[in-house]
C-alpha cells in the first residue's frame, strides 16, 4: 500500500499530542482560529510541542484570517506547515519559504465538489496537498456511498490531486475508503480529554492498527 499521510487536527492537549505522535502521524495541528471552539493559544502550543517528536507541526489558521497574521504565526511559532482556509484568496499568499502549505476546504452539501476544480487546479503547485475536511459538517463515508454523483466527483478528485480526507467513518469502513476512493491521506480529530491526562483512544486504535496491518502486509 502506497504510505498515507495522517495528519490530526486541532489538537488542544498534551494527551491527544502523545497519542497521535506514538502513531507515527505524520502532522500535529493547533487551531489558532479564535471562532473555534478547539483554539489554543501559542504559549500552550509551545508548551506541548516540547514534550513531543516526529509530527510536524502544523498552524491552523482558519477561514477568515489576515496575510499578517499568517507571518505572525511562522514567526512566533516556527512550525513546519500552515493551513489556510476556503476565504483566503491565491493573490493573498505570502512568502513562506520553506514552511509547507495546506489549503482547507469545507463543503456545505456532497454535490459540491466541483464547484472546487478551478481552486484545485490554481493551487495545486502551491501546496503539499487539500484537506477536504467533510467531517466539520458532519458528513460520512456512508452518506458519500448513498450519494452516486458525490462518490464519482470524490475518486476523481482523489485521482488527479492529493486530497487528505477528514470524515466520519467506522474503522471496519476504512478497507473500502482506502480502495474506492485511494486518498494522499486521512485526517482525524482530536478532543477533549475526559480528565487531565486520560482520553479513551478505542475507536482510533482499531484504525491505526488497521492502518498498521496494512502497511506491514
Amino acid at each position: 500500500m502506497t504510505k498515507l499521510s495522517i495528519k490530526a487536527s486541532e489538537i488542544t492537549n498534551l494527551t491527544d499530542a502523545r497519542y497521535f505522535s506514538a502513531r507515527e502521524v505524520d502532522w500535529l495541528g493547533f487551531s489558532l482560529d479564535s471562532s473555534s471552539e478547539n483554539y489554543i493559544a501559542p504559549i500552550q502550543i509551545n508548551a506541548i510541542r516540547e514534550w513531543i517528536s516526529g509530527p510536524g507541526i502544523v498552524v491552523e489558521m482558519g477561514a477568515n484570517i489576515d496575510p499578517d497574521d499568517v507571518f505572525k504565526a511562522i514567526d512566533l511559532l516556527k512550525p513546519d506547515a500552515v493551513q489556510v482556509g476556503s476565504l483566503f484568496r491565491y493573490n493573498q499568499l505570502p512568502d513562506l519559504n520553506s514552511v509547507v502549505l495546506i489549503r482547507e476546504l469545507v463543503p456545505d452539501h456532497l454535490n459540491q465538489f466541483d464547484d472546487y476544480i478551478y481552486e484545485f487546479r490554481q493551487w495545486e503547485n502551491t501546496v503539499r496537498f487539500f484537506l477536504l475536511n467533510l467531517e466539520k459538517n458532519g458528513f460520512s463515508w456512508q452518506d458519500i456511498k448513498n450519494n452516486e454523483n458525490a462518490l464519482t466527483q470524490l475518486q476523481q478528485l482523489c485521482k488527479n490531486y492529493n486530497i487528505t480526507l477528514s470524515m466520519v467513518f467506522d474503522h471496519s469502513e476504512l478497507d473500502e475508503i482506502l480502495s474506492l476512493l485511494k486518498p494522499f491521506g486521512l485526517s482525524f480529530q482530536g478532543g477533549v480529554e475526559e480528565k487531565v491526562g486520560m482520553k479513551s483512544f478505542e475507536s482510533l486504535d482499531d484504525i491505526f492498527d488497521r492502518l498498521e496491518e496494512m502497511k506491514i502486509s
